[in-house]
C-alpha cells in the first residue's frame, strides 16, 4: 500500500504540475512532468499484474512479516486473472494519458480533476482488490470509496476544493492521503487479528470445545 501511494503520487502531482507547466508556456516542464506521470503508470502496471510485479511484492511483504511466522492462502492464479490484470493496468495508463490532453486543452475546468480521474481511478483500485483476494481484506475498498466519495462532494458543490498554493492538495489528499489512511487501518486491524489468534492459541479450551468445529 505504501508503494501503491508513491506511485500514485507519481501520477496525480505529476499530471498536475504537468497541467500547471503547460497553463504558464513551460513546454520542457511540461514534458519533464508529464514523463513523471507516465512513468508512475508504468510503475502502476508493473504492480498491478499478479506474475510480474505483483510476485515481488508478494515476496516483499513475506520478508517484513516473516518474524510473524506463514499462512498459506489459497487462491486463484488463473490465466484469467492475469489478462484481466494487464488490460485493467494498461487502459488506467491510458486514461491517465487522456485526462491529461483533455484538462490541457480545456475540455473540463481544472476544479474537476479529481471527479474525473475517479471515473477510472475508481474502478482500478476494485479491480486491483479484485485480484489480489484473497490476500487482502475488504478494507482495501475503503480506498476508492473514500475516493469516490471526495468526488461527490466536489461535484455537489461542498467547499473542500483547496486553493493558491495549496491547490496540489485537491489530487494529493484524496490520492494519498486515502491511501495511506487505508493502509493505517488494515495493518491496525491485521495487528488486532494477529494478537487475537494468538490469545486464542494461549487460551485452554474445554475438553469438547471441538465438537462444533
Amino acid at each position: 500500500m505504501g508503494l501503491l501511494a508513491v506511485v500514485f503520487l507519481m501520477i496525480s502531482g505529476g499530471s498536475y504540475l504537468a497541467g500547471q507547466a503547460y497553463l504558464s508556456g513551460h513546454r520542457v516542464m511540461f514534458c519533464v512532468w508529464q514523463m513523471v506521470a507516465l512513468a508512475g503508470g508504468v510503475a502502476c502496471i508493473y504492480m498491478a499484474i499478479p506474475w510480474w510485479g505483483g510476485k515481488r511484492l508478494e515476496t516483499f511483504a513475506k520478508h517484513l512479516y516473516d518474524r510473524e511466522g506463514n499462512v498459506a492462502i489459497s487462491g486463484e492464479n488463473t490465466g484469467k486473472r492475469k489478462v484481466i490484470g494487464a488490460v485493467a493496468a494498461v487502459l488506467f495508463m491510458a486514461c491517465i494519458v487522456l485526462s491529461m490532453i483533455l484538462e490541457a486543452h480545456g475540455y473540463f475546468p481544472h476544479r474537476y480533476q479529481q471527479p474525473w480521474s475517479a471515473i477510472f481511478m475508481v474502478p482500478f483500485l476494485v479491480v486491483i482488490w479484485i485480484l489480489i483476494r484473497p490476500a487482502t481484506s475488504g478494507l482495501f475498498l475503503l480506498w476508492p470509496a473514500l475516493y469516490g466519495l471526495h468526488a461527490v462532494l466536489i461535484v455537489a458543490g461542498v467547499p473542500i476544493l483547496f486553493s493558491g498554493k495549496w491547490d496540489c492538495m485537491n489530487m494529493l489528499l484524496p490520492t494519498i492521503g486515502y491511501g495511506l489512511l487505508t493502509t493505517l487501518v488494515m495493518h491496525i486491524y491485521s495487528r488486532f487479528a494477529l494478537g487475537r489468534l494468538r490469545y486464542l492459541a494461549r487460551t485452554d479450551l474445554p475438553a469438547d470445545a471441538d465438537r462444533g468445529w
